[in-house]
């Protein structure tokens, strides 16, 4: 829980409005007591993730430490723009669904940064066949089949063209 240090005299970072009593520091901004509960579950939810991502990264590279030159790549990318999320979506989308060769673990930066977009269009499809799926009635009303008197006549044996003993 971070402290409260800093002046009576300054605007809260998430919602800007001046702060009453001391500010709550977290990650070089103020906030109010209500906007720092808020941003402090942003950051736990978002060091999930990047733990999840790490995870997914040393399970599938089989390695129990990630190099420091692919956790500035994921760093650049975040800073880019792109999620945690997505990235995590692109590793599983080139390795477990493009099902790719794992090669040097140096290597996924550069998979991030070129398959981002279509692992993110991949999501995007598979998100929207599921939505529609979900729309699909798949309960069918029984049909009533009427049988009439001429669907129940007999077969008569000229009404057959060939002998029984053309089948021995």
């Amino acid at each position: 829980m971070a402290t409260n240090t800093g002046s009576t005299k300054s605007t809260c970072y998430g919602c800007g409005q001046r702060i009453l009593g001391w500010p709550y520091p977290l990650k070089g901004h103020n906030y109010c007591y209500e906007c720092f509960q808020t941003a402090q579950q942003e950051v736990e939810k978002e060091e999930q993730e990047k733990e999840i991502l790490y995870h997914t990264i040393r399970r599938i590279f089989k390695v129990s430490e990630i190099p420091s030159e692919v956790l500035n790549a994921i760093e650049r990318e975040l800073k880019s723009g792109r999620k945690i999320r997505g990235l995590e979506s692109t590793i599983k989308y080139y390795y477990d669904i493009m099902e790719n060769p794992v090669g040097p673990i140096t290597n996924l930066g550069f998979i991030l940064h070129d398959q981002y977009d279509n692992a993110k269009n991949y999501v995007a499809r598979v998100s929207a066949i599921m939505r529609h799926n979900d729309t699909v009635d798949l309960n069918v009303p029984p049909v009533t089949v009427k049988v009439t008197r001429d669907s129940l006549r007999p077969i008569r044996n000229d009404d057959i063209s060939y002998k029984i003993e053309d089948l021995k």
